[in-house]
């Protein structure tokens, strides 16, 4: 009964703390499938805090490609925590405002709001308006960066027990990871 005891509490202790994550999390993911097109600009988080980004060249089981600036840098799947695809929202959103202050400057010219006569102040103008809205244009895009997460690491933190049971004790033996 001494014994018996013990390694019930330890045994129920045992079931009633495995997270059933954690048994997924041993089976390895697809990961070859990052949501990613080939040439797409990528951010790779690795577990550590790097980050390495460039266009995204290869994905294998094993490993992520990118190329940099002409380097080309492998992340090993064991290292990612995660994949995010990067938007071009500051190119898009700097040329919507250069076209819309293209627009406003042409109206202005239209109306009399540019009263010069000279053919030279009326450029100037309509390229004042056009600075003026791709300037407001990159400043939305930098506000409105986006990514998408295209890859994240199925393995979170995960806990461990094993009973650990000799001739005299009982007790539970712990690990945990992430």
């Amino acid at each position: 009964m001494r014994i018996i005891l013990p390694v019930a509490i330890a045994t129920i202790l045992a079931i009633s703390l495995v997270d059933p994550a954690s048994a997924s999390a041993q089976t390895p993911p697809d990961r070859s499938r990052v949501d990613a097109s080939i040439g797409s600009n990528v951010e790779v988080t690795t577990r550590d805090g790097g980050v390495y980004t460039g266009k995204l060249v290869l994905t294998s089981p094993a490993e992520i490609t990118l190329v940099d600036g002409g380097r080309q840098i492998r992340v090993p799947f064991a290292e990612i925590r995660q994949v995010e695809r990067r938007h071009h929202t500051v190119r898009k959103s700097t040329l919507v405002g250069l076209g819309i202050g293209l627009g406003f400057g042409v109206v202005s010219l239209a109306t009399g709001g540019c009263t010069e006569d000279a053919g030279t102040f009326a450029l100037e103008c309509m390229l004042e308006f056009a600075g003026i809205g791709a300037g407001a244009g990159a400043l939305t895009g930098l506000m409105l960066r986006r990514s998408d997460v295209v890859y994240r690491a199925t393995q979170g933190p995960v806990l461990k027990l094993t009973p650990v049971l000799s001739g005299r004790r009982a007790g539970l033996f712990g690990t945990i990871r992430w």
